[in-house]
């Protein structure tokens, strides 16, 4: 009869080369070549005393290409936009802005005034012009997007498109947009799609943490694999912090579905709520959701 301590010493083992068997990949492989369908919405609500405020909405298609992998790690990826989408409904002013690239006049067509209709037909050449271009986006070794670069140089070429203006309402516009730096705005909305990103293999349970971008600056985000299968992971993702300097409160609670051979992206579902806590009457709120789903081509 073998002895029971070795018995629970193979036991052990043998448990211990399941868990490790077990553990998936979670660290994406780009392969240079391969195109993939990337399509991010943001919804954004902002709240006044309780009342909506403003709604916005942007959805943009691009067509991602990985250009190649240096020996340092960095994957380069190029960026197409080929499709955009955007509403901003100010309650304010009572004014609906936007544009929809699958519908060009829409929104100059259903503009409520000549003012808004001159707004909307602005929109409507400058995104015109902004599809087919492209900018480009590193990945680290460590699966971070470390830069983005040629945001502003796609965005500046579609501005030269824009007939019908003035030189000094052009300048207006395009300062307006350059009201904080367009590389950095597009990489911290791609970002949250990869936050669930770690070097290591992780196994049902396994938690981690990262320290992830909001509107009140960055917060530790706890991420959880919740379960595999054959084809695809789900991971869960929560946070809440209290700002007493800034007297907010920021609430993350995110979901990601990964395949599970690659480790790449397949969805993401973003949630953060930032809410004033100061008890005077004007207390603010807002509410933004993100949608992130990545398809290959």
């Amino acid at each position: 009869m073998k002895n029971p301590i070795y018995l629970s010493v193979i036991a052990a083992a043998f448990t211990l080369s399941a868990n490790a068997q077990l553990k998936k990949p979670l660290l994406p492989v780009f392969t240079p070549q391969t195109q993939f369908e990337l399509k991010t919405t943001l919804v954004q609500d902002y709240y006044e005393s309780k009342k909506l405020k403003v709604h916005q909405l942007s959805t943009y298609r691009y067509l991602l290409t990985v250009l190649s992998k240096d020996t340092a790690g960095t994957t380069a990826i190029r960026a197409t936009y080929k499709g955009i989408h955007f509403i901003t409904d100010d309650r304010n002013d009572r004014t609906i802005t936007g544009f929809n690239s699958d519908q060009p006049d829409s929104m100059v067509d259903k503009s409520a005034n000549e003012d808004v209709k001159a707004t909307n037909d602005l929109y409507k050449q400058f995104n015109h012009a902004l599809l087919d271009q492209s900018f480009t986006i590193y990945f680290n070794r460590k699966g971070i997007i470390e830069k983005v670069t040629g945001v502003d140089a796609a965005k500046d070429y579609a501005l030269t498109r824009v007939t019908g203006r003035t030189e000094g309402y052009l300048q207006g516009f395009r300062a307006g947009m350059k009201t904080q730096d367009e590389n950095e705005e597009v990489k911290a909305t791609l970002q949250k799609a990869f936050d669930y990103i770690t070097p290591r293999p992780a196994g049902i349970g396994e938690s981690w943490v990262k320290v992830c971008a909001t509107e009140l600056g960055d917060i530790k985000v706890n991420y959880t694999l919740k379960a595999a299968g054959e084809a695809s992971l789900h991971i869960s993702a929560a946070a809440n912090i209290l700002d007493p300097k800034n007297k907010m409160t920021v609430s993350r609670k995110d979901s990601f579905t990964v395949d599970a051979q690659s480790g790449l992206l397949r969805n993401a579902v973003i949630r953060e709520d930032v809410v004033s806590t100061a008890t005077n009457p004007s207390q603010i709120r807002m509410n933004t959701s993100g949608d992130y789903t990545l398809l290959v081509k």
